[in-house]
């Protein structure tokens, strides 16, 4: 793909700076003609010798960092960038935002596919109208994959958007085939319904959820009879779990009957949603529930204690108890995130605080959060602290988003270790924390260089989110 089409827009901007900050130098506008033709080295060089005499001048700064850019090189362009901000001593906006956009659209260009699909579910969350022509070219990709992410990107606003997203209903590619009914199901028009019929008898069980989805967003004739036959009858429990989970909210004897029958359901997820249809009326239903809440299910009782104490009713301690003793860790965590709304403050408080030498770290941390949630946070951030020297890099990236989400500075420095990762899934994580970050890091940009092209446009992507929010 060639690089030319999109970075115009660039040019623009960055000519926009020149006037705006500094007039239209001679300097200025050699660097800007070759930038424009396409020479990025000769501009860099001419933005290096015009920078001897103008050393802080931000515009030829910006010029020679995108134009390393235009070249690939991200990690010399980051390089480029961290001497201009030793000189500048604070962030430079506007040229990180390019080098962030700049960063997307490459993405959206990579060889891979998964990396351009990728790119184009970043480009559309952010709403970068720069990217918004380098997206709709992806509709044509040659893979189904990606034209189908861009499809549902840009539904909304490209009426060629709905035309692809309908030709891929009949993909190969049954991740394409998702995206393509999600993408229709954001329109809702009237054309489409017998479209989600059918795909809701596809082969593939994430292609039938996310017709339900779409079931569920849409109110149309017959959509509660195929509801309740999909709950009933789908072979996959995902499936069953979303069907069941569109009926919260109809009519209450259907609902109730496909909720009581889904209590016993094989897949946890639709026990869950079978409770949850019983609890959308707990004033009628409390016998019900407490029923549910003395199970032998862990999690069938533990959800049907909330919903009976939201009812106003006593939550069996028992039960809690119970699911505390199980030698599964995953139902502790469980009973351990909900104990704010089972029980009443100091007992909750008790059994965090037991909690907090749990031989599992997931336990261990879900009851820190607990206390957190409670006041409690300095002997919860000393727990979490301790989770950073986990041998599991998971553990410690989840740890370190939680004391960044405190405002702990072991979270941030925590962070800038995990940038440093051997691992690019655990570099991506990383990256991933910044989410909770209320600025830009200097870590952060550094991943816009990372030798990692998933790094570098996720990197990309939080980078355009914080600067949006910073303004």
């Amino acid at each position: 793909m060639r690089l030319s089409g999109f970075f115009p827009l660039i040019c623009v901007c960055v000519l926009l700076c020149v006037l705006a900050c500094a007039g239209a130098t001679p300097q200025h506008v050699q660097v800007q003609n070759l930038f424009d033709r396409g020479d990025y080295r000769a501009a860099e060089r001419a933005a290096d010798h015009a920078l001897a005499r103008q050393p802080g001048d931000a515009a030829l700064w910006r010029l020679k960092i995108i134009a390393t850019l235009r070249t690939g090189d991200s990690a010399r362009a980051v390089a480029l960038y961290m001497k201009w901000h030793r000189l500048r001593r604070h962030y430079d906006g506007e040229a990180l935002r390019a080098m962030a956009v700049s960063t997307l659209w490459r993405g959206l260009g990579d060889g891979s596919p998964g990396v351009r699909a990728r790119a184009v579910r970043l480009s559309g969350r952010l709403g970068a109208g720069e990217l918004s022509n380098a997206v709709r070219a992806r509709l044509r990709d040659s893979s189904d994959r990606v034209a189908a992410a861009a499809a549902f990107a840009l539904v909304t606003r490209h009426a060629d958007a709905k035309t692809r997203a309908l030709e891929l209903l009949s993909s190969a590619d049954s991740g394409a085939r998702v995206d393509a009914i999600r993408a229709l199901g954001r329109i809702g028009s009237a054309d489409i319904w017998r479209h989600v019929e059918a795909l809701s008898n596809d082969a593939d069980p994430r292609v039938r959820r996310a017709a339900v989805m779409v079931l569920r967003q849409h109110r149309v004739p017959g959509r509660l009879s195929r509801l309740v036959h999909i709950a009933r009858a789908d072979s996959h429990g995902s499936v069953r779990t979303a069907a069941l989970r569109a009926l919260i909210g109809v009519e209450r004897a259907i609902a109730l009957s496909s909720g009581r029958r889904a209590t016993a359901d094989p897949y946890m997820g639709a026990r869950l949603a079978g409770v949850a249809l019983v609890a959308h009326w707990p004033d009628e239903h409390r016998s019900e529930l407490a029923g549910l809440a003395a199970s032998s299910d862990p999690y069938v009782a533990l959800h049907a204690a909330v919903a009976l104490r939201k009812a106003g009713g006593d939550a069996p301690v028992q039960a809690v108890q119970l699911a505390l003793g199980q030698r599964s860790w995953t139902v502790r965590v469980t009973a351990v995130n909900l104990l704010a709304e089972l029980l009443p403050r100091q007992t909750a408080l008790s059994f965090a605080t037991e909690l907090l030498g749990d031989p599992r770290a997931e336990v261990r941390l879900a009851s820190a959060r607990v206390l957190v949630g409670m006041g409690q946070r300095d002997r919860a951030a000393e727990v979490i602290a301790q989770l950073l020297d986990s041998p599991r890099a998971e553990m410690r990236v989840r740890a370190a988003a939680a004391l960044v989400r405190m405002g702990d500075e072991r979270g941030y420095r925590a962070v800038t270790e995990l940038s440093r990762s051997s691992r690019a899934a655990t570099r991506q994580a990383a990256v991933q924390v910044h989410r909770h970050m209320d600025r830009p890091t200097l870590p952060l940009v550094s991943a816009l260089g990372d030798r990692a092209i998933e790094v570098r446009i996720e990197a990309a992507a939080v980078l355009i989110a914080l600067l949006e929010r910073s303004r």
